[in-house]
């Protein structure tokens, strides 16, 4: 078991955790590692807005019963929108690619097409998952390619109600505007959030650190003072 598998594992079963929100799913690469190195078998709610992607996550899903999906993407505003589908679909993003600080991704963080897609806050469709799923225990899953922080102020309203979340927080610039680490760790803290474990993705980058996964949990699910 990873040390992302290993911490949320413990996190769902203290927890009772029965959803998770899987926000950028691409082609469900987390919502498997949460079936086959997590042990986790409650519903799973993924949101993937790429046509072609979508189709292939969809076949996934029909197989789970406890496995649901939906073609559009979160952030802080609904409406359409345009959204950027790059060389290789996990690098697909509502923003537009930079070389500035590293060209490391060039060969697979340029894009190929631009897409008009749907785009809703998760406020905007939180009745409907309070009311289709009923859930005890709610986990978030962010990876949005650079747009993790519009995605949580979409949420504001209903944020207090998620034991934590899981977000990708950049240390290079490989996405215009997406704000830097220390930026969404104050943002995240401000909203009663503590961190609880930093990962790196896949092996890591060389020689500079481009990202980490952080999992961030809610103060008054933990008996913390805000």
């Amino acid at each position: 078991m990873s040390p992302e598998s290993k911490r949320l594992s413990q996190i769902f079963k203290d927890k009772n955790v029965d959803l998770v929100l899987d926000v950028g799913a691409n082609l469900g690469q987390f919502a498997e590692r949460l079936r086959n190195d997590a042990d986790y078998t409650g519903q799973i709610i993924s949101f993937e807005p790429l046509p072609e992607t979508y189709s292939k996550l969809k076949e996934k899903c029909d197989q789970d019963p406890n496995w649901s999906c939906y073609k559009y993407a979160l952030s802080s505003v609904s409406g359409k929108t345009k959204f950027h589908q790059m060389k290789n679909s996990q690098f697909s993003s509502l923003l537009n690619p930079s070389a500035r600080e590293t060209n490391i991704f060039e060969n697979m963080n340029t894009v190929q097409s631009v897409h008009d897609i749907e785009i809703y806050t998760l406020d905007s469709i939180w009745p409907e998952i309070v009311a289709e799923h009923r859930p005890n225990s709610t986990f978030l899953k962010l990876d949005t390619q650079g747009n993790d922080i519009n995605v949580i102020q979409g949420f504001l309203k209903n944020i207090e109600n998620v034991v934590g979340f899981q977000s990708e927080v950049y240390f290079t610039e490989i996405y215009k505007d997406t704000p830097k680490f220390r930026d969404a760790l104050a943002f995240y803290e401000g909203l009663n959030f503590f961190i609880s474990a930093m990962t790196l993705p896949n092996r890591g980058h060389y020689p500079r650190l481009i990202d980490m996964d952080v999992i961030m949990l809610n103060k008054r699910f933990f008996g913390e003072q805000s």
